[in-house]
């Protein structure tokens, strides 16, 4: 085994940040550990409650380990880093597709959600059993405004932390009273300008995220629209969709 002495550096700084071009050293926070004695092997760790007292920025960060290694006989200095990464750890949910988006009053209008944590890696089993999803619905007209009633859904069978959500704006608004007449429920359709829709996930362990989407009305001069559906839930690559 190589004897010698081992330098041990932390360096923590954003992600996205790097070192300036013609630059050996960058001016950032650090730790530093000299061990005169090493006889090829070293086992150390740093807690991240001595990295946060060090450094005030824990999120979003990459974490820079150096080892140094110097031969004492034939004084040579052989050096190896490992780095990770520390993302915020809270959750995220969010409409596929983004916002705003475009949907057709008179037809069925079907939007997505997933939850994830903030860098994007999929919630663990056990943080989805239990969980709730709530939608607050409500749409805006040349009218006003009306909320429409609140819904719970369920994920996706086979695609775990997603969500399948669908409004059927002309049966909902056919319960309503005071439209018993066809020609009544068609302009009221036709005045809708845009659907704004609130979730809010929820779990066990008392984890909380919400999200928002706005449709704006597509619109039509005749009032004629067209729908294009399929039974294929889980479409692949190469394969034929129905």
């Amino acid at each position: 085994p190589v004897h010698g002495n081992l330098t041990l550096r932390v360096t923590v700084r954003p992600i996205g940040i790097s070192i300036p071009t013609g630059y050996q050293s960058y001016d950032e926070p650090f730790i530093e550990e000299f061990h005169q004695r090493f006889n090829g092997y070293h086992e150390f760790r740093f807690s991240m409650y001595d990295l946060k007292q060090r450094f005030s920025q824990l999120e979003n960060v990459q974490v820079l380990v150096e080892a140094k290694v110097g031969e004492a006989y034939w004084e040579e200095y052989v050096e190896g880093y490992s780095k990770a990464r520390i993302y915020n750890s809270t959750i995220r949910l969010r409409f596929l597709g983004g916002s705003p988006q475009v949907f057709k009053p008179a037809m069925p209008f079907t939007a997505y959600l997933a939850i994830s944590y903030h860098d994007g890696s999929p919630l663990s089993a056990f943080r989805l059993i239990n969980s709730d999803l709530e939608i607050l619905p409500e749409i805006n007209s040349r009218g006003g405004r009306r909320t429409l009633s609140a819904r719970k859904v369920r994920q996706v069978s086979d695609a775990p932390g997603i969500w399948k959500v669908t409004f059927d704006l002309k049966q909902e608004l056919s319960a309503g009273p005071g439209l018993d007449r066809r020609g009544q429920m068609a302009q009221m359709i036709n005045d809708i300008t845009e659907l704004r829709v609130q979730a809010v996930f929820s779990n066990q362990y008392r984890e909380i995220a919400s999200t928002e989407l706005m449709a704006v009305s597509h619109y039509s001069p005749r009032n004629r629209n067209i729908r294009v559906t399929s039974s294929t839930s889980s479409p692949k690559v190469r394969f034929f969709k129905l």
